[in-house]
């Protein structure tokens, strides 16, 4: 349970710049969250996160470097994973299920 005061740090990887501006925009208009981390690429995304602790990554499927689930992957072997909310335009379930 988050401590009271305490804001939900949160990270953003999407490689439309609007989509994560309007996002961080949004989030951090929000007294209880902060975001720490915005990238364009799931790499610089992992490259972040070794120096900065995020409670939330908001993650786009679709990325140049690899999948938001190729990265769902190795945010989920840290040793403290954080949530995920994996971004898609995508109508069909298998992405879902595979999540």
């Amino acid at each position: 349970m988050k401590e009271q005061n305490k804001k939900m740090r949160i990270a953003i990887a999407d490689d439309h710049e609007i989509y994560r501006m309007g996002l961080k925009l949004l989030l951090n208009s929000m007294p209880d969250m902060e975001v720490l981390v915005e990238v364009e690429s799931g790499n610089r995304l992992l490259q972040a996160l070794e120096s900065t602790c995020v409670d939330l990554v908001i993650l786009d499927q679709s990325m140049q470097d690899g999948t938001g689930l190729d990265f769902l992957k190795a945010l989920s072997a840290m040793e403290k994973p954080p949530q995920v909310i994996l971004l898609t335009g995508s109508s069909g379930s298998a992405i879902l299920h595979e999540a």
